[in-house]
């Protein structure tokens, strides 16, 4: 009989892959004073400046207590501001600073330096294939959580 070891684990595997990538922003933001979850954050708010926090956790599968967390720190250093949305007086929407705005090519150039360091040692069809396997596995993941 076969007995499983950790390194069959899916959430091992891709959790230490996962820690590893991540490590490599680190010398890259770390004059900047950022963590890498505030890094994707601000990368996220880039793409598209004015989300809701529940729009930003979707995006980032982060739970709300810990993206407030990180959107607490950003505000202290003055990189995102909290403000009232304007089509729902409900919510609120997080806005980039001008001081954030200020940093974004170099903080897109940290990400696109590390990212395709990372990305160039697979093909385009290894890519394909990546981004489908990881589709699956989420779709996978999110069927199972929401039983």
């Amino acid at each position: 009989m076969y007995k499983m070891t950790l390194d069959d684990c899916l959430c091992y595997l891709t959790g230490k892959v996962f820690r590893q990538m991540l490590s490599c922003y680190n010398p890259y933001i770390r004059e900047k004073r950022l963590t890498v979850s505030q890094l994707f954050v601000l990368l996220a708010l880039y793409e598209r400046d004015g989300m809701t926090p529940q729009e930003l956790s979707s995006k980032l599968a982060l739970n709300s207590s810990t993206l407030t967390g990180i959107l607490d720190r950003l505000e202290q250093k003055g990189l995102v501001k909290r403000e009232m949305n304007a089509t729902d007086r409900r919510s609120i929407v997080i806005k980039l600073t001008d001081s954030a705005k200020k940093i974004k090519d170099e903080l897109w150039h940290i990400y696109e330096t590390v990212n395709g360091y990372l990305m160039s040692c697979l093909s385009q069809e290894e890519l394909n294939k990546l981004h489908e396997i990881m589709g699956k596995l989420e779709k996978r993941a999110h069927e199972m959580h929401v039983k």
